[in-house]
């Protein structure tokens, strides 16, 4: 084979490699903004929730002065 043939099959092997990389990349970056995501709707939630009781027991309190 020529010098040629290998450095253009060397430069073929880098650029699948790449993709082959950025692939997984964004599989894993997928997966974490997807766990992360997750984990945040929970931690609104949970915050949402407490502050609709506080605002119902405010709202119980006012209505209780007048």
């Amino acid at each position: 084979m020529t010098y040629k043939v290998l450095l253009h099959r060397e430069q073929k092997d880098k650029m699948m490699s790449s993709l082959q990389d950025l692939k997984i990349y964004a599989i894993n970056g997928t997966t974490l903004g997807v766990t992360t995501f997750t984990e945040l709707e929970m931690g609104l939630k949970i915050l949402l929730l407490i502050v609709t009781i506080g605002y119902t027991v405010t709202k119980w309190i006012d209505l209780k002065k007048k």
